[in-house]
């Protein structure tokens, strides 16, 4: 998805003969993105704290 959502955004179409699909994460390439990494950034960050405080505290 990384690869369509810089394709994308740099307005290049995909390489001929290979079809894109109607996927959801396909056709919005960008969105998708963006929320993958908010959901990963989230979840290491919550795991980061966790064992943070975990330090912190003794």
């Amino acid at each position: 998805m990384c690869a369509a959502t810089v394709r994308q955004l740099f307005g290049n179409p995909s390489p001929a003969g290979i079809p894109l699909g109607d996927a959801w994460p396909v056709v919005h390439a960008l969105p998708y993105a963006l929320v993958c990494a908010t959901v990963i950034t989230a979840a290491f960050m919550a795991l980061a704290l966790g064992r943070f405080r975990q330090i912190v505290v003794g």
